[in-house]
């Protein structure tokens, strides 16, 4: 990833970790200070990791009631939501023990969407930091001059307000960041591809992301090899792996499901799905979760691979996914690839490259985790 966007994440974060309650502030604000804190964080490493779809509605996380505690919606009566809040401050810590704990790694490939990563994390850091300064603003009153419940209840629910309306306009974000990833994947992904000859290639540079490049296809000859070749188990892996192959040559565009684009995790679940596997998750993460358990799975090292790999191909079954070590992220896989047989994988590489088949050592020459399902 290139420097410079790591200094956007790294500034955005940084503004979350500097948010504090005032003084004065009772525990509910506390709490829900801390909450939002751990939510930028996570909303940041999600855009990072590719996933901005995924970001919880902090305003419907907060508003749950927790255990006996009253609802917490939003109110025009601010001393009864300050209070609403502050009997509700388990639930509030809950959820910011749930946010905080959730693990997102900024990916390599967020370099796809470089200009909209940006302009989304410093979007959130203005919003963070006018929070920020809300809240270093505030002169909450000295709790010995009020009655239970003890704190100045009327100041804190305009607080409360900016909180949840804050990190509301940040979930925007990342919904618009989202929609763009996805709308420019679907533009391309049911484009006409252009009438390549084999071996040629042919790039595009659309405005705002990653160069697109598409390949030549492999001809109705070399599929009916690669597929005999293949020995896979059955019927359905047989489909499952000729579906991948007649997308040789369609582009890599992060977010893009087919049916002339792809991303890896994408290329994998319209190839399940055309070979009549319905429930493959969408995202390689999602995969690996989903299939870890079956019987099948391999952990492989880079020096088992490199001086046992016909053992290696040996326990490997054509239609097994496979998540090179180099991006698995200690089981949060970045990249997923499909084992055809015969010592070859078939991928959707990155960003600048398109769909093709070359062999597993190539492809994951650090290693890598097998399943199958």
């Amino acid at each position: 990833m290139p420097p410079d966007m790591t200094d956007y994440f790294a500034e955005a974060k940084s503004a979350a970790q500097d948010l504090k309650a005032p003084r004065f502030a009772s525990p509910g604000l506390v709490a829900l200070v801390a909450a939002v804190r751990d939510y930028v964080i996570y909303c940041v490493d999600l855009m990072g990791s590719g996933e901005p779809g995924q970001a919880p509605d902090f305003s419907a996380e907060i508003s749950k009631p927790g255990g006996s505690g009253p609802a917490l919606p939003l109110t025009g009566n601010t001393s009864v939501m300050a209070r609403g809040y502050d009997k509700n401050v388990d639930h509030l810590r809950a959820v910011d023990q749930d946010l905080n704990s959730r693990d997102k790694k900024v990916g390599a490939r967020v370099s796809d969407v470089a200009d909209l990563t940006q302009s989304t994390c410093k979007k959130i850091t203005g919003q963070v930091h006018s929070l920020r300064d809300r809240l270093g603003q505030a002169k909450l009153s000295d709790p010995d001059k009020y009655k239970p419940p003890r704190y100045d209840s009327a100041a804190e629910g305009v607080l409360i307000t900016k909180c949840v309306g804050t990190m509301t306009a940040v979930h925007g974000d990342l919904a618009d960041a989202n929609a763009q990833i996805l709308a420019h994947a679907h533009s391309i992904a049911n484009a006409t591809p252009p009438a390549l000859r084999p071996g040629k290639t042919w790039e595009e540079f659309p405005a705002g992301f990653a160069p697109v490049k598409y390949g030549s296809r492999i001809s109705s000859g070399e599929l009916d090899h690669l597929v005999s070749v293949s020995d896979a188990p059955d019927a359905a892996k047989k489909s499952f792996i000729t579906a991948a192959l007649q997308q040789v040559g369609d582009p890599y565009v992060w977010g893009a499901e087919g049916p002339r684009a792809f991303d890896c995790s994408g290329l994998v679940q319209y190839a399940a799905e055309k070979a009549g596997f319905t429930n493959m998750p969408r995202t390689s993460e999602a995969q690996y979760a989903a299939t870890q358990s079956n019987p099948g799975h391999l952990s492989v090292t880079r020096d088992e691979l490199s001086q046992n790999l016909q053992a290696v191909e040996h326990q490997l079954k054509a239609g097994d996914l496979i998540f090179p070590d180099a991006e698995f992220n200690n089981g949060s896989p970045g990249h997923v690839m499909i084992y055809i047989g015969d010592g070859q994988v078939v991928e959707a590489p990155h960003s600048g490259d398109y769909v093709k088949y070359l062999p597993l050592w190539q492809a994951a020459p650090e290693g890598f985790h097998s399943t199958r399902f």
